[in-house]
């Protein structure tokens, strides 16, 4: 159904559920290699297999089906926390393969204990740190990982030679787009989060963003730190908030709830390339029984659920090819494109 190159991005703050939409293509449509192109341990993805609930920071969630992946140079690496996160996952019984790229920066003890901003609200992993002495030529890039499911390699020789072998690639976005650095809002950003660092991270001409890419979005939006939005009624916001689970995967803080926000999506549809839409938990706005959201032209609100993905696609010009209706992979259904 879809490219033989297919990338996933967040369209929001985060926490759209990209890590379900993710396994859902594995299991529908099936892929060889899944790659992290930006993100680190700041980022969560909560994915369910053989019935387990499963939380994800730094590993591509192809590990849980055995898959070869890969952390990119564009990543920020915690290794102690990866070696943990890999040694847990393995106890559960995954066999999956991590190639991470020699360049990536790594996150030292000392950049977890400088990262604590309370105006930003950052997650308090360390990439800001690590980040400023990536940038000021000052971090001692030098990676040494020893275990059995994790190779230290030139990422974007593998890829190469992944592309020579036809085999179908999944980039696993860890970021969002109104997180990025530059077109996010700013200060209350994080890193990188373009659907063009894939290319910038494999030394990729632009011949290859033919690739299908596919935006994530919730049909409300949440953040996990401080910043600007449409927030509901309190009342509202922690019905939303308790129906959806809305607590951090990484700091379980709770997430603030605002209305979903059509002059964001659109943006952020433009910056990414996305090609096609996945609406996750309209099935939490099914239970508020409402919806609403703004435009260019001002507020919009109704109660039949079921028209939703039709009304926003056609707001956003873009198709909505999958709506998720609950947490598991199987409970997204996909249409024709």
């Amino acid at each position: 159904m879809f490219s033989s190159l297919t990338a996933v991005v967040g369209l929001q703050y985060g926490d759209e559920g990209k890590g379900n939409v993710v396994t859902s293509l594995i299991d529908n449509f099936g892929y060889d290699v899944v790659v992290r192109f930006n993100g680190g341990p700041n980022a969560g993805h909560t994915v369910y297999r053989n019935d387990k609930k499963i939380q994800l920071h730094q590993v591509p969630a192809g590990f849980v089906y055995d898959l070869d992946c890969i952390i990119g140079p564009e990543c920020y690496l915690d290794k102690r926390k990866l070696i943990q996160e890999v040694n847990m996952l393995v106890d559960m019984g995954f066999n999956g393969k991590i190639y991470v790229d020699y360049r990536v920066p790594c996150i030292e003890l000392k950049h977890v204990k400088a990262d604590k901003n309370p105006e930003i609200q950052t997650t308090g992993q360390g990439i800001g740190p690590c980040a400023m002495e990536l940038c000021s030529r000052k971090l001692i890039r030098s990676l040494n990982i020893n275990h059995t499911h994790i190779k230290v390699v030139d990422t974007v020789d593998l890829m190469d030679r992944f592309l020579a072998s036809d085999m179908c690639i999944l980039f696993e976005g860890a970021q969002s787009i109104l997180l990025d650095l530059i077109h996010g809002d700013y200060p209350y950003v994080s890193q990188r989060c373009m659907t063009g660092n894939i290319l910038t991270s494999f030394g990729w001409q632009p011949e290859f963003m033919n690739m299908d890419i596919i935006g994530v979005f919730k049909p409300y939006e949440t953040r996990s730190g401080n910043g600007p939005m449409y927030y509901y009624n309190q009342a509202t916001a922690e019905k939303i908030r308790d129906l959806g689970n809305e607590y951090g995967v990484t700091t379980g803080r709770p997430r603030k709830i605002g209305h979903l926000n059509i002059r964001n999506l659109y943006s952020s549809i433009r910056l990414s390339g996305a090609n096609y839409l996945v609406m996750t938990k309209i099935d939490i706005l099914r239970k508020i029984g409402a919806w609403s959201f703004i435009d260019f032209r001002g507020w919009k609100k109704g109660q039949n659920i079921d028209n939703l993905p039709h009304i926003l696609s056609d707001s956003l010009s873009t198709p909505i090819v999958g709506v998720s209706h609950g947490p598991h992979p199987k409970d997204i259904v996909w249409r024709e494109k």
